[in-house]
């Protein structure tokens, strides 16, 4: 696994052991960054169910000014990966199942521009996980959510999350939403 562009482009990150995570395929996250825009100027992002932390990194690559991963398993991996790259100083590492993580962050009155939410597919946590995100208001106006999800997995729809763009690449489908609080 590799930072495809920007800052980090070509450096190596490090998968979590064990088969309880899927790392996003290095297509599938080139696809989803075309579909996103290539660059970022600032903005805050959080990788949701972090795994490698491969998304927020590369958005960090990419010019994220600040991300947040949350992966109760992985944390550690999370971490090594950011100070191999010495992105430490640009990134929060929360080791906490994803509900206590939010909890914290609504409490924080953080809010993020940019979202992946990549949870395993098996626990269904997509649609909950969305509708949490726009009630503890953890969204800025017109953030970005970019979702992952097992190919076959109807796309969840969210009263203030338009869906933008939808793409399937093999078992895998990405949907992408932005957030219009007028809808709320």
């Amino acid at each position: 696994m590799r930072v495809i562009a920007g800052e980090f482009k070509g450096r190596s990150l490090l998968a979590p052991k064990g088969q309880s995570t899927r790392p996003t395929a290095d297509r599938v996250r080139e696809a989803m960054f075309s579909m996103l825009g290539a660059y970022f100027d600032g903005g805050t992002c959080l990788d949701l169910f972090a795994g490698s932390g491969a998304l927020g990194i590369e958005a960090i690559s990419r010019g994220v000014r600040l991300a947040v991963f949350v992966d109760r398993a992985s944390a550690g991996t999370v971490q090594d990966n950011l100070r191999s790259l010495g992105a430490q100083t640009r990134a929060r590492v929360l080791s906490l199942p994803h509900h206590a993580a939010l909890s914290r962050l609504r409490r924080e009155g953080a809010q993020f521009d940019l979202v992946f939410l990549d949870p395993p597919y098996r626990l269904g946590l997509l649609p909950q996980t969305l509708a949490a995100l726009v009630e503890m208001k953890l969204l800025c106006a017109g953030a970005a959510v970019v979702t992952e999800m097992d190919a076959r997995t109807p796309v969840p729809e969210q009263p203030a999350l338009d869906l933008k763009k939808m793409a399937v690449y093999g078992a895998v489908k990405v949907a992408i939403y932005t957030f219009d609080p007028q809808t709320e």
